[in-house]
């Protein structure tokens, strides 16, 4: 039997672009806020040296498998965990 991994996979095409420095804050803080909670410090002293890539997106597919196999149990963390417990 054939046992492959799970996964999650977005594939976006478009046009790439450097952001320009009035713009570049803006889309590091995007990315913060993807990474770790809105009010998460960070210094501004490496954005000048920071270059910040977006796409314009003109078309974007997805898929994913989800590593299920019949037959098999899968552990799920309880309400509440964070994933740190265990450190």
């Amino acid at each position: 039997m054939t046992r492959t991994m799970g996964y999650r996979n977005v594939i976006g095409r478009g046009t790439v672009e450097i952001l320009p420095d009035e713009r570049k804050i803006d889309g590091l803080k995007i990315l913060m806020r993807h990474y770790h909670a809105e009010d998460f410090p960070w210094s501004t002293k490496l954005v000048p040296v920071t270059t910040a890539w977006r796409l314009k997106v003109e078309s974007m597919v997805g898929k994913f498998r989800d590593n299920v196999h019949p037959g098999e149990s899968r552990w799920t963390p309880p309400a509440g965990w964070n994933g740190f417990d265990r450190l």
